[in-house]
C-alpha cells in the first residue's frame, strides 16, 4: 500500500479504524507538530498541532503519544498538552 498523498486521502484510509477503541494515536514532533527549523532548539509546536492533540485527548478511550528522538522532558515541555 502506498502512503496517502493528501490529508483527505489519509483520513479516508483511516476511517474504518477511527471508531474502534481503544485507539492509539502516535505523532512525531519535529516536522509534524512543528516545522523543520535549522536550530532544533528553536522548534515550536504549531497552534493547529496543539489544538489537534487537545481535541484527541478529550475523546474517550483515545491515547495520544508523541514519539521523538528528543528526551521525554524536552518534547513534553514543547508540546504542553496534558494527557499526551
Amino acid at each position: 500500500m502506498t502512503a496517502p498523498a493528501t490529508v483527505r486521502a489519509a483520513v479516508e484510509a483511516a476511517a474504518p479504524h477511527l471508531a474502534r477503541r481503544p485507539l492509539l494515536v502516535v505523532s512525531d514532533f519535529d516536522g509534524t507538530l512543528s516545522r523543520i527549523v535549522d536550530d532544533p532548539w528553536g522548534a515550536r509546536i504549531l497552534p493547529l498541532g496543539r489544538a489537534a492533540l487537545r481535541a484527541l485527548v478529550r475523546l474517550p478511550n483515545v491515547h495520544v503519544v508523541v514519539l521523538s528522538g528528543r528526551t521525554a522532558a524536552d518534547v513534553a515541555a514543547r508540546v504542553r498538552v496534558g494527557g499526551v
